[in-house]
């Protein structure tokens, strides 16, 4: 709990109220390996804090699809429930890769709060905003070489090339395994496109 309220508190400083009705209302819940974080949700939506682990993301249709988003520690897991969910496409499907240690914000709660304080809608905004932007990333990367995908790794995901098994790396780049460790280990960036490779 001390981590999430730390990022939280680094959007903007909080007042006493909120934090206790935060530390009152959000609770941990644990996601071990294998774990849909959409099967943890219910019917409400939720926003999962990542305190511990890391979840790998792809587009609905089965467990067998490319790897198209990492997430871990600090980052947040946006889950939306309603009843038009399933004609709104294909949707990110996050699977816990590690045994994991969530923070669960559920809307359920914490909608009837929105009027009473105005504070949450802002912190309700922030995280909305960062997890498009981080979205927005990945998906920009579908379309660029193999290459620039493991760039984008390094830079901004170094911690997870020696800590993620390599099936799924190679399955976010594009490329097989084994070239995959060819282009890890090399510091020249080859310029392969690789045909989308599925997690075996």
């Amino acid at each position: 709990m001390e981590q999430y309220m730390k990022v939280l508190k680094s959007f903007r400083r909080m007042k006493p109220k909120l934090e206790n009705v935060i530390r009152e209302i959000v609770k941990p819940v644990r996601a071990p390996v294998g774990t849909l974080i959409q099967e943890l949700a219910a019917n409400s939506g939720h926003i999962y804090f990542i305190e511990k682990g890391v979840a790998v993301g792809y587009f609905s249709g089965g467990r067998t699809n490319r790897i198209n988003y990492f997430k871990k520690e600090n980052d947040f897991i946006i889950v939306q429930k309603d009843k038009e969910e399933d004609d709104k496409g294909p949707s990110i499907v996050f699977e816990a890769i590690e045994d994991m240690i969530l923070w669960d914000f559920p809307d359920e709660q914490f909608e009837p709060l929105f009027r009473e304080i105005l504070e949450l809608n802002f912190y309700y905004r922030i995280i909305f905003e960062k997890c498009l932007f981080a979205n927005e990333q990945f998906r920009h990367l579908e379309s660029e070489l193999a290459s620039e995908k493991l760039n984008f790794l390094k830079s901004q995901y170094r911690g997870l090339l020696d800590r993620v098994p390599p099936k799924y790396l190679a399955s976010f780049v594009g490329v097989s395994q084994k070239v995959f460790k060819h282009m890890k280990d090399s510091s020249i960036s080859l310029p392969l496109s690789g045909k989308h490779l599925s997690v075996r």
